[in-house]
């Protein structure tokens, strides 16, 4: 997020720039801030703002995105991920 920008517009904004998804700020759910160690700098925290989106829009990979697809469940779980998306995987956002 940018200094002094909402959690909700620095989706949308990712959203389009990375995904090409182009979504206003009211079509987003808020489901809660979870917090976990940095994947790739010792001794940092990220804190993640969750929201749920419904959509049947395409995505394509753009930016810094270098591959995306869906997979089911049980493949995602044997992917190596950061720690804050393994724990969501495997324990979802209830």
């Amino acid at each position: 997020m940018e200094a002094g920008e909402a959690a909700e517009s620095a989706l949308c904004r990712e959203l389009a720039e990375e995904l090409g998804l182009r979504v206003q700020p009211d079509r987003l759910t808020e489901c809660g801030v979870r917090r976990a160690p940095a994947a790739n700098e010792a001794g940092y925290e990220v804190e993640a703002h969750l929201f749920r989106l419904v959509t049947d829009e395409r995505v394509a990979a753009a930016a810094e995105i270098a591959e995306i697809r869906w997979v089911e469940r049980r493949e995602a779980l044997r992917l190596t991920v950061a720690p804050l998306t393994q724990d969501l995987l495997l324990h979802g956002l209830g």
